[in-house]
């Protein structure tokens, strides 16, 4: 009943937005899949700007935008019922502009400090090693959206992150997720050593600090035998000429 007669409802200017709360049997891991995250988003919005915007790709579970002392940090999630609504949503709002800001929007994914105590979570993260490269020598000026264009047309990208300082100024690195691990190798194996902007990049895929021993570029065994695979199934992928050519503007 209050959901009948309080949704929609103005409250101070605001249309109220109530829906009942379901019970869903979906694990951790599909969980993680329904759930996005949005940034550089206008800093007048609030939480109902907010599903205002998304609730055309499907029901919403939740939506909240960070805050510090009642003000907007620019970044927030949405969290949907069904992945296919979040999966059109990234489609849709990925790169579009609304009042000057061009929003970030992709999966939201767990870090690796976090303190979730579900297994499978942690172990649906660490699956994503093979599917995320690591790309070094990016331009000083180079941003997310640059980053995601540049690797696009190898695959579906389920996220990108270029690393900044305290300045919010990049530290010439960053990650590129794919969807798979087949598209991330055949990215890797293309982009790795090419010119851009005059910079030369290294591309390799991620691995947590453990894995690394001393300095060497080498991979361990596990990223070896993958290579193997991937050499032997698609011989073409380092038959390309390696030359990027930059567009200004």
């Amino acid at each position: 009943m209050a959901v009948k007669e309080l949704n929609g409802k103005n409250n101070r200017g605001r249309p109220l937005y109530i829906k009942g709360e379901k019970k869903c049997n979906y694990s951790a891991a599909e969980e993680h899949y329904k759930k996005i995250y949005v940034k550089n988003m206008d800093l007048n919005w609030d939480n109902s700007d907010l599903i205002e915007e998304f609730e055309i790709f499907g029901e919403i579970e939740e939506a909240k935008i960070s805050m510090t002392d009642g003000k907007s940090k620019g970044f927030g999630f949405v969290k949907f019922y069904n992945h296919s609504s979040a999966k059109k949503a990234i489609e849709v709002m990925h790169g579009k502009f609304i009042n000057n800001k061009q929003l970030i929007v992709e999966p939201f994914t767990y870090k690796e400090n976090s303190k979730s105590s579900d297994d499978s979570v942690k172990k649906q993260y660490d699956s994503f090693q093979l599917n995320n490269l690591f790309i070094k020598n990016l331009p000083k000026n180079m941003v997310e959206i640059e980053l995601s264009d540049l690797f696009k047309k190898f695959g579906a990208i389920q996220s990108v992150r270029v690393a900044t300082d305290s300045e919010n100024k990049s530290k010439g690195y960053g990650f590129v997720c794919f969807s798979n691990k087949e598209i991330a190798a055949k990215a890797r194996d293309q982009m790795n050593g090419m010119s851009y902007k005059s910079q030369i990049l290294e591309v390799d895929f991620y691995k947590k600090k453990s894995n690394y021993v001393s300095s060497s570029r080498h991979s361990n065994n596990k990223i070896n035998m993958f290579d193997q695979e991937i050499k032997s199934s698609t011989p073409s992928f380092r038959t390309r000429k390696n030359t990027i050519f930059s567009f200004s503007g």
